[in-house]
């Protein structure tokens, strides 16, 4: 069982990670109406990836595998 403050803190992350989620999309809905290229969509959206990869690393018992800590 994890303390009530680590369990605290990795469901704040899951919710970070969702709210990134949903900002990437808004972006990318606002890039393609004010005809952004695709090209730079794409490029956002793998710095999103890469930093939700990275958190998920960093903070691997979030429930979506990984070893809790």
């Amino acid at each position: 069982m994890q303390p009530k403050a680590t369990s605290d803190c990795l469901t704040n992350l899951a919710d970070l990670q969702i709210i990134a989620s949903q900002v990437l999309q808004s972006v990318s809905s606002l890039r393609q109406a004010q005809q952004i290229s695709v090209q730079q969509a794409e490029a956002d959206r793998a710095v999103m990836s890469e930093i939700l990869q990275y958190l998920s690393n960093q903070y691997p018992g979030n429930g979506k595998g990984g070893t809790s800590q």
